[in-house]
């Protein structure tokens, strides 16, 4: 038995990993923690007191780097990096950090295009091991009515302007997306979507996307034809949004705040069609997750997502150009390849599906991702720690 320390970083998905592999792990005799950056020191003092034969950094490596640094070789303790790299380290002195952790521990990278990645700075990547979703968990949503045209889940980047005019910061495309669908409502088309996401989609990113749909902004208040929001007191849309209640005719998509959904199952499976308009991704779990609730997914065609979405489950929007753009700040800027969709296309795309055209077998989409279920893809660190 081997106690085991599970470092990660607080956002949600790449924690979800680190428990999912502390679960199989665990099951199979280890002691397992997990801790995230915040919990540094936490951390520090399990070491001191357990000495943990492995350490698995399931982090962003650009975060505390030291941590995971000062943890190598040290007391003969084993270093296990799992990399989701979605862009390429920026400065010299995090690429030299991160060749020392590619040469020092053994890699492991999420998908061939984050070891692409890693591998374009002279970092050595051991094997890829995809992420691992709670198949059972959710397959048990297949064929469940749904009660909303879309669904949608993820979090808003901060770095765009109110306007919307530098969208490209954005590199999960809510402002563009909600644009586009605002449009289309304004159209005539008629549609119900539920967002979970950040509170920022109902303050910054609300504020970002009418500047595609042409509403202007005057002494804080925002207003244009058919929209109203009060940026000052409540933050609310008067129109097109409503915050953690049902969608009206007036108001078509219902807004919760990451978090708030304790059953992703019972999420993923109340749209017929998931979408995600994400411009860059290491790997992008949320869609297979709706996936393995039986639904089609809707995405931009990213290199991760070519490499696991089936086709007849999934529509992959062409790209119209790539930018490379240099992302974050200080010692975790990135260079990313952001990759624009044919907005022309997503248009078509969505209609279709508003209009029930886009025809899929739930239970061919589920099956379709049972090989990713986190019980067997993380299998694999178990035979490493054995």
């Amino acid at each position: 038995m081997s106690n085991v320390l599970i470092f990660t970083s607080p956002a949600h998905s790449i924690k979800t990993q680190g428990r999912y592999i502390a679960s199989v792990l665990t099951v199979n005799g280890h002691n397992a923690h997990v801790y995230d950056y915040t919990e540094s020191t936490v951390a520090m003092r399990y070491v001191n007191l357990h000495s943990p034969r492995y350490i698995i950094n399931v982090m962003d490596p650009f975060q505390v780097f030291t941590f995971t640094k000062s943890m190598i070789g040290s007391r003969g303790v084993e270093v296990i990096t799992y990399y989701t790299a979605d862009g390429i380290p920026y400065t010299d002195s995090v690429r030299n950090f991160v060749r020392g952790v590619c040469r020092d521990t053994y890699v492991i990278a999420n998908s061939q295009f984050s070891r692409a990645n890693l591998e374009s700075i002279d970092c050595h990547i051991s094997e890829v091991i995809p992420n691992g979703i709670d198949y059972y968990g959710l397959s048990k949503y297949v064929n469940q009515r749904s009660i909303y045209t879309f669904t949608s889940n993820g979090f808003y980047n901060p770095g765009i302007n109110e306007h919307g005019s530098n969208w490209m910061h954005d590199r999960k495309g809510y402002p563009a997306l909600l644009g586009l669908l605002y449009r289309l409502w304004r159209e005539g088309f008629r549609f119900t979507m539920w967002l979970n996401s950040s509170p920022d989609v109902v303050t910054r990113v609300f504020r970002a996307f009418t500047g595609y749909a042409q509403v202007t902004m005057v002494e804080g208040i925002m207003h244009g034809v058919g929209v109203m929001i009060n940026v000052m007191n409540s933050n609310e849309p008067r129109e097109f949004i409503t915050i953690n209640g049902f969608p009206t005719p007036q108001r078509p998509i219902r807004l919760t705040y990451a978090g708030s959904v304790k059953d992703v199952g019972e999420f993923y499976a109340s749209g017929a069609y998931y979408i995600s308009n994400a411009y860059v991704e290491g790997f992008g779990l949320t869609p297979f997750e709706a996936l393995a609730s039986g639904r089609y997914v809707i995405v931009n065609d990213l290199p991760t997502f070519r490499e696991f979405l089936p086709n007849e489950c999934s529509f992959k929007v062409p790209i119209h150009a790539v930018k490379d753009y240099v992302w974050g700040c200080c010692i975790n800027k990135m260079l990313m390849r952001y990759h624009i969709p044919d907005f022309s296309v997503w248009r078509d795309v969505l209609i279709k599906a508003i209009s029930g055209v886009v025809k899929y077998d739930p239970r061919t989409c589920s099956e379709s991702v049972r090989h990713l279920d986190y019980r067997n893809v993380y299998g694999r660190f178990v035979e490493m720690i054995n």
